[in-house]
This record gives C-alpha cells, structure tokens and sequence, in this order.
C-alpha cells in the first residue's frame, strides 16, 4: 500500500503604499511530485545454494484463500498565490503551480504453482489506483489608482498512473472457489485556476 502525501502552500504577497509610481509585484512557484512503486506479487522463489539462479517454479499450496493485494492512495494539496496591492503605480500578481502523481502499482503470480486448497477458498488478486491531487492558484492584483493591474494563473496537473493485474508464466493456479484478477483505477484531480485584477484605469 502507498499511502504518500504531500501538503504545499506557496504565497506571494505585496503592497505599495508609496505615490512615487513604484511597481508592486507578488508571485509564486509552487512544485510537488510523488513517484513510486507499489506490487504485491507471488514470484519465483526456489533459488540455488548460492543465492543467484531460480531453479524452478515455487509452489504456494494453502488451506485457505490467498489475496495478493497492491493499492495506491496517493495525496497532493497545493495552494499557491501571487496578491499585490499598490496605492498608485502598476500592481502584479501571478501564481505558478505544477503537480505530478505517478504510481506503478502491481499484483500478480509470475512463473509460481499457487494452490487453494478447499472448495470453499478463492485466489484474489487486486491492483487499485486512488490517487487524490487537488490545487487552486490564484493570482490578484489591485491598484486604486492610475496605473494598470495585471494578474494570472498556471497550472499544470497530471496523475500518470499504471495499474495492472495478472498471472503469467505460472504452471499452474487453482482453487476450490473463484480466481479473481482485478484492476481498478478511480484517480481524482481537481483544480481551480483564477485570476483577479482591480484598477480604476486598466484591469489585465
């Protein structure tokens, strides 16, 4: 299970109180990433003495069920902001935001004899991505008097996970029940970009 979470908070703030027609600017840069990899799996494990080579296929025979379960549950929040303020010269505000999730999560028998043994016992095995990233930008700027107010917003949000499921290369998988090969995938991303801009002359 990945449960990694990231929190992040950029703010840019500035205020110009001074009539001399000096420019007021605020901006932020805010950067997060989460890269990993999540498997859960039954693989070759008869080696030799040394440690080095397989020498054959491993045998997994239980009375009971077996699950083999790999899941993601990945955060990012970010909060980023540029807010000016200025009494009589050009205000500026911009916020830059940039947020990447990408998870290889994995479950499966590879090249392994996985026995149940009981008519009653199932073999599970389940891959689920659930990664969360919500962001806001903001930018803002307000000048009350001559000069123009500029403000802007980027972001950029991407959640690029792999989800897989499977049985391979494996002599021989059974139980007295169901085999069940599951992979689900319900990521969530969620961004709101804005920009506010007040001048009593020119508003960008």
């Amino acid at each position: 299970t990945t449960d990694a979470e990231i929190g992040g908070l950029a703010l840019g703030v500035a205020i110009n109180l001074n009539t001399s027609g000096n420019l007021a600017g605020a901006g932020s840069i805010l950067i997060n990433e989460i890269d990993n990899d999540t498997r859960a799996y039954i693989g070759d494990s008869v080696i030799t003495d040394d440690l080095t080579e397989p020498v054959g296929d491993s045998t997994v025979a239980v009375d009971g069920s077996v699950t083999i379960a790999a899941r993601d549950a990945s955060y990012i929040g970010g909060l980023a902001g540029g807010i000016s303020g200025s009494a009589s010269s050009t205000a500026v505000g911009g916020a830059i935001s940039y947020n990447l999730i990408t998870i290889d999560t994995a479950a499966f028998i590879d090249g392994s004899q996985v026995e149940a043994n009981d008519a009653s016992y199932s073999i599970s095995i389940s891959a689920v991505s659930n990664s969360e990233l919500i962001t806001v930008g903001v930018g803002a700027a307000v000048n009350a008097w001559d000069d123009p107010a500029f403000s802007g917003s980027l972001s950029v949000n991407s959640i690029a996970n792999t989800v897989d499921a499977h049985i391979v290369d494996s002599p021989l998988v059974s139980a007295g029940a169901d085999v069940v090969v599951n992979a689900t995938q319900s990521d969530l991303l969620v961004t709101v970009a804005g920009a506010f801009s007040l001048s009593t002359v020119n508003a960008v």
